[in-house]
C-alpha cells in the first residue's frame, strides 16, 4: 500500500475565510464550497490573506488606543506629581475642594489618606481621575500632565 503525503494547505473562500487544512493534495478541496482555493503558505508574522490581491499582506498590531496608553503610564512619585499639577492650574485648594465633594463619606477619607500619605500616583487611579474631573480636565489634558 502506497504511504499518501499529508501537508497543511491554506485555503480560502468567501464564506469561510482562511484557514488551514491537513490533507493530501488531491483530496484538500474535497467537501468545500465551490469558491474554495489553495492560496499561498502563510509567512511568518503578523499577516493577513487579502483574496483580491491572492496574497498575504503584513498587517502590524492596530496602534494601541488613548485608553491603553493611559494604562501603560508609569505612576508619578508625590512631589513630582504635584508640581506637575500646580504647572496645569491645579492647585492644593482645587485638589482639596475636590476631594471634599465626594459625596460618599468613605470614599472621601479614603482620598484624604491617599492624597496625605500616597508617595506616587497613576494615571488611572480613581482619587487622580476625581480631582481631573473636579477640575473640568480633559482625559488629553491629564494626559499632558503625565507626559511632562
Amino acid at each position: 500500500m502506497e504511504e499518501k503525503a499529508y501537508s497543511t494547505y491554506w485555503i480560502h473562500s468567501a464564506s469561510t475565510g482562511v484557514f488551514g487544512r491537513l490533507s493530501t493534495a488531491e483530496k484538500a478541496l474535497d467537501g468545500l464550497d465551490a469558491d474554495a482555493r489553495i492560496i499561498p503558505e502563510k509567512p511568518e508574522g503578523e499577516f493577513r490573506f487579502d483574496p483580491a490581491l491572492n496574497k498575504w499582506v503584513f498587517s502590524p498590531e492596530p496602534e494601541p488606543t488613548a485608553e491603553e496608553l493611559r494604562e501603560h503610564m508609569p505612576p508619578l512619585e508625590r512631589v513630582e506629581f504635584r508640581l506637575r499639577l500646580k504647572k496645569a492650574a491645579i492647585t492644593t485648594s482645587v485638589i482639596n475642594a475636590a476631594i471634599a465633594a465626594v459625596a460618599d463619606e468613605e470614599l472621601r477619607e479614603d482620598y484624604e489618606i491617599i492624597w496625605e500619605d500616597g508617595q506616587s500616583f497613576g494615571r488611572l487611579d480613581p482619587l487622580v481621575l476625581a480631582i481631573f474631573e473636579y477640575a473640568g480636565k480633559t482625559p488629553e489634558q491629564a494626559d499632558s500632565i503625565w507626559e511632562g
